[in-house]
């Protein structure tokens, strides 16, 4: 299963006060269990990879990382990717999303004629 996941990983010696806020605030996880896991070099936000509620989680918490300078990786499918990948996965998937919406509801008024 491991091999259909995404996530985020945190790549520091020490963590600021801000870094493990920012992460808190996203994973709600006790200030501990996040220094545990940077120290064990552990993902942040594992979740499959269909999940797209954890897909922007994910990204959110890229950019709120990045911004305050904390050096961090995103790995998927077990391998280290990039923003521009995980966007564009979003991307891809809110127009397949929306083209589904469009295609079931075109159905349902031809199903009333």
């Amino acid at each position: 299963m491991e091999n259909l996941m995404q996530g985020l990983k945190v790549i520091c010696e020490k963590p600021s006060a801000k870094c493990m806020k920012a992460i808190k605030d996203k994973t709600n996880l006790p200030f501990s269990e996040i220094k545990n896991m940077i120290k064990g070099n552990k993902l942040f936000l594992e979740t499959e990879m269909s999940n797209m509620n954890a897909l922007i989680a994910i990204i959110e918490l890229y950019d709120l990382l990045s911004a305050i300078g904390v050096n961090c990786e995103l790995y998927e499918l077990g391998y280290k990717s990039t923003i521009d990948v995980f966007r564009n996965r979003l991307n891809r998937n809110k127009e397949i999303s929306e083209e589904t919406w469009e295609e079931m509801f075109e159905e349902a008024e031809d199903d009333d004629e």
